[in-house]
């Protein structure tokens, strides 16, 4: 699902300048077919992100939905367009508020899919398997959007806030949808190694690899199957404190378990209800520019 990283060498030689366009008043700018007056230039630049920006929005929501993508295929859009749109846009002088679109319109495809999936009471195959597609897919989506965004992480995220958009954009995946669901993770990764929840080996195997791409400090997980499933696997340099979280969230659901009496499949369905475990033991700190969150991964 990757796509090629467009470079700027595509876009028109007449607009290939790092300079923003508000700072060029004495030149004419060739956008739109049209040259742009000194007077015009704040007004053109937003009325361009005005009527551009339902292009990035569209496919933002399409590559982060497997399900819209089975009936609008990803082949229906021109990276090349899309790259050329958040381009001019940054070369407008837009870039924050063209950052600022982008987190909100993701912030709020990832918290509706977490909010969909912890309100159902699905069994734990259903859950694991509608998991699995979407964090396979997110892996993958987060490359792509930052190749079409990949000017606006060199001239805003890269330049000024001092960070990178993979960067910004995983932990936003991590604040607004993988933690919501760390609880009933946990418990399915358990129940996959102990056998009790069956499950194919390639479903297991692309969530881990996904997982893992996505951030390596997941290993926390389930350590024995992140070296099981992903192939030549290097364990993480803070390998000892990741296996502590797991072994701390091991004990505390087997204590839990107990007192509760519950099966491991009851408490999974139960997860949105009640918390049995604390996803975030022993946490890992890290600031999301995106958001200003401090977020435990």
């Amino acid at each position: 699902m990757d796509a090629d990283i467009i470079h700027p060498r595509m876009v028109d030689a007449s607009i290939m300048t790092d300079a923003p366009i508000a700072q060029r008043r004495g030149t004419h700018y060739h956008l739109h077919q049209s040259p742009l007056l000194p007077n015009n230039i704040e007004r053109d630049a937003y009325n361009y992100f005005r009527d551009n920006w339902d292009q990035l929005a569209t496919f933002i929501s399409t590559v982060m939905s497997p399900e819209r993508q089975q009936t609008t295929p990803l082949t229906r859009f021109s990276h090349e367009v899309l790259y050329r749109i958040a381009y001019t846009i940054c070369w407008q002088g837009m870039r924050r508020q063209l950052y600022e679109k982008l987190i909100v319109h993701l912030s709020q495809e990832l918290q509706e899919q977490q909010l969909r999936l912890s309100r159902s009471d699905l069994p734990s195959s259903v859950w694991f398997n509608a998991f699995g597609c979407l964090i396979v897919n997110h892996a993958h989506a987060i490359s792509t959007i930052s190749s079409i965004f990949a000017y606006l992480n060199r001239t805003y995220v890269t330049g000024e806030l001092q960070s990178d958009l993979n960067h910004e954009l995983r932990l936003l995946l991590h604040s607004r949808f993988i933690q919501g669901q760390s609880e009933k993770l946990f418990i399915c990764l358990r129940m996959v190694a102990d056998g009790s929840l069956p499950m194919g080996d390639r479903v297991v195997s692309n969530v881990i690899l996904s997982l893992n791409r996505i951030n390596a400090d997941y290993y926390w997980f389930n350590p024995p199957l992140f070296q099981q499933h992903i192939p030549a696997f290097k364990t993480p340099p803070n390998a000892t404190e990741l296996a502590a979280r797991f072994d701390l969230a091991q004990a505390r659901l087997d204590v839990q378990m107990q007192l509760g009496g519950d099966g491991v499949n009851n408490m999974t369905k139960g997860m949105c209800r009640k918390h049995y475990l604390d996803p975030n033991s022993l946490p890992i700190p890290k600031r999301n520019h995106a958001t200003g969150d401090s977020v435990d991964v």
